[in-house]
């Protein structure tokens, strides 16, 4: 049976999980996280801080299951640990496999900007601008729907 790893990476102060990961070589994994950082994601932010005071997250395996259920996994693992009350810096809800860098940005664009710019409009009773968000998120949500967050697929555009 093939199997992959669910991982964590924890704070080395507070050993608190800032970010849960899936990776077929974990180790091989953590240096990537170690020496790839261009991205201006929260865990890159992370990561070059405690770099900067001399420190690197901890890595722990915590799971190790088949290449099949993976997604299910990881999406479990950051569920858990938000329920718990973990401060992690994961942009998605899992099971997306690596992002490019381009999808990471459609996110926070949908998440931020479109977001803020729709729940802005309803306030202000703004049809327009209600349209025009409306029809660029289901643009984003047709190119790549996996990206696109569950509630927002049920907004009912006029």
């Amino acid at each position: 049976m093939e199997t992959t790893s669910i991982y964590i990476l924890l704070d080395p102060d507070t050993k608190e999980p800032r970010y849960v990961g899936k990776s077929d070589k974990p180790n091989i994994r953590y240096k990537q996280h170690l020496s790839n950082l261009k991205s201006r994601s929260i865990k890159t932010c992370w990561i070059k801080s405690l770099i900067l005071k001399g420190k690197k997250p901890i890595l722990e395996v915590i799971e190790v299951i088949s290449i099949n259920d993976w997604q299910k996994a990881e999406c479990y693992y950051i569920e858990e640990y938000r329920n718990l009350g973990a401060n992690l810096t994961n942009m998605s809800d899992g099971g997306l496999g690596g992002l490019s860098g381009k999808n990471q940005k459609r996110i926070q664009v949908i998440k931020r900007k479109l977001g803020k710019m729709y729940s802005d409009a309803k306030k202000a009773n703004n049809k327009r601008l209600e349209r025009y968000v409306g029809s660029r998120l289901l643009a984003v949500a047709k190119s790549n729907p996996s990206i696109v967050p569950k509630w927002w697929m049920e907004i009912q555009l006029p």
